[in-house]
């Protein structure tokens, strides 16, 4: 199956039935594990952009914010990011900032700021995002117990 399509398919089915994402992101796994950076050239890069964008609207959504949320982390402390997708993140991320979050979700939002920051991606980002993601950090940090 062509993989821009099952990427594409996944997402979707996120959007349209918030309930499926934690079986959509399992999908988004696999296409990133298998397209690893630097394999396959071009296509892999396209495929593991568009999974990660899918992964940053899942993000969004209540359901599976936190599984979605460990999983990017996972990736950026991993793997380089590219800059637009780190202003996805960082934009996402304060957009459902909150202060009803669960403790797990405020920890893991904290480690994704960190991760960012450990892999220069936020060097890529304007001087405003750069100071609204280290604000997202403070914050994350002070509401941690």
């Amino acid at each position: 199956a062509d993989a821009h399509a099952v990427v594409r398919l996944a997402a979707k089915v996120a959007e349209l039935q918030p309930r499926l994402a934690p079986r959509a992101l399992v999908v988004l796994r696999r296409a990133l594990r298998v397209h690893r950076p630097g394999s396959a050239g071009l296509e892999a890069n396209a495929v593991r952009q568009a999974a990660l964008s899918a992964v940053v609207r899942i993000m969004a959504t209540a359901n599976s914010a936190l599984l979605a949320l460990e999983m990017l982390q996972a990736e950026i402390s991993t793997h380089s990011l590219d800059a637009g997708l780190a202003r996805s993140v960082v934009a996402t991320v304060l957009e459902a900032a909150s202060p009803d979050y669960t403790r797990g979700f405020v920890r893991s939002l904290l480690l994704l700021l960190q991760a960012l920051a450990a892999r220069g991606a936020h060097e890529a980002l304007p001087h405003s995002a750069r100071a609204r993601a280290v604000a997202a950090a403070r914050w994350a940090a002070k509401s941690l117990p």
